[in-house]
């Protein structure tokens, strides 16, 4: 997983009619807890609708304690609470969404891209 063409991508639909929360993580750091080498070591995460696919809806670079809590609760696996990954909570509306994570300042190592329903 690198920068520019080489992001990570993940979509993302939203059917129905009604609008649904999700918990979007971009886990790099916290692999090493699998043995895991070569991680990303400085996370980003970037949310875009199908309306626009040049500017994000969100950006992350940081796990709040909230997002941790959540993925928990989900049976996620744990994330320590200094994990150094990245998440979005969002409500979106019924449509397609893409996450891509990359790395910050260039960084470039292994990472996966996970995505919840809350609701």
């Amino acid at each position: 997983m690198g920068t520019g063409d080489q992001v990570l991508t993940g979509g993302v639909v939203i059917s129905g009619s009604q609008s649904q929360s999700v918990l979007i993580r971009a886990i790099g750091p916290s692999l090493a807890q699998f043995n895991v080498t070569g991680l990303l070591s400085n996370v980003e995460v970037r949310l875009f609708s199908s309306a626009s696919t040049t500017t994000p809806i969100a950006v992350s670079r940081v796990i709040t304690g909230q997002a941790i809590a959540l993925g928990n609760e989900l049976g996620a696996f744990a994330l320590g609470e200094n994990a150094q990954d990245a998440a979005i909570v969002a409500v979106l509306a019924p449509g397609s969404y893409t996450a891509e994570v990359t790395g910050v300042d260039g960084v470039t190592g292994v990472a996966i891209i996970e995505v919840y329903e809350l609701d």
